[in-house]
């Protein structure tokens, strides 16, 4: 409770003016402000925020941006978190991909919203059909890099598998011939927690993993196959490390009840 009460005091002022001031604009009418200044704002928006709030990123194999070179990001997704964190990280624009009930959260909507998101109905095939078109055609017009995030839903788990990977959220980079660049996140689930308010901050660990070259005989399946591997290994690394280096002797926070669901 007191945590939330902090994070009031910290938080809610700034986002209610920034809210006003530029969020519901650009929400409403993103065709008519540059993605740029719209991007900036964000991030600036996401900086701050997990400044306020203790978050560090510790970033591992960071690559080096560049504008002219667009990639298909694809991330594990374990709390609600993980876009503030990754926009933050990155200085060019990133398009999530975003089940439609993201749109209506408050908030969480409106920022992606406001940096072009596309949503996606599971239920309705012609749109998640649209949707995918979409995507196609922002990579090849390298307007921003793509993050989507393959499960498909948060893993709330600490010590679950990644869910298995949909292969539908491939086809574009597939169909591009865009490399894709597997990031692994870990620590965005204790943020929202209100049990665990951990000394020092919140650290959170950004895993950036070798890209995944691909060719037009790429299969949708093989590659989601060959990329949750890839990460799944990553992901039963950082668990370990991350309990032993965060969480074994924080004696404040009921890390035993957590980590076992």
């Amino acid at each position: 409770m007191w945590k939330y009460i902090g994070w009031v005091i910290k938080v809610v002022p700034r986002v209610i003016f920034d809210y006003f001031a530029w969020i519901r604009r650009y929400a409403r009418r993103p065709e008519r402000y540059p993605l740029e200044v719209r991007y900036a704002k964000v991030r600036a928006f996401c900086l701050r925020l997990c400044r306020k709030l203790g978050v560090k990123v510790n970033f591992v194999n960071r690559p080096i941006q560049d504008r002219s070179e667009v990639r298909y990001y694809i991330c594990n997704h374990v709390g609600f978190f993980d876009p503030i964190v990754l926009i933050a990280a990155s200085r060019e624009p990133i398009f999530f991909v975003a089940k439609k009930e993201s749109k209506k959260m408050p908030f969480v909507g409106k920022i992606l919203k406001c940096i072009d998101g596309v949503f996606i109905d599971r239920g309705n095939l012609r749109q998640e059909i649209q949707a995918m078109k979409v995507l196609r055609n922002r990579l090849a017009d390298k307007k921003g890099h793509v993050c989507i995030y393959p499960e498909g839903t948060r893993n709330k788990s600490y010590t679950a598998p990644l869910a298995d990977f949909k292969p539908g959220g491939f086809k574009p980079a597939i169909s591009n011939l865009i490399p894709i660049y597997p990031i692994v996140i870990w620590g965005t689930q204790f943020i929202l927690q209100s049990k665990f308010h951990l000394k020092g901050g919140y650290n959170v660990l950004l895993v950036f993993l070798p890209e995944i070259s691909l060719t037009p005989e790429d299969d949708t399946i093989a590659i989601a196959e060959k990329s949750q591997k890839i990460m799944q290994d990553e992901v039963n690394a950082l668990r370990n490390y991350y309990y032993d280096v965060y969480l074994r002797n924080d004696k404040r926070n009921r890390v035993g009840k957590f980590i076992s669901n």
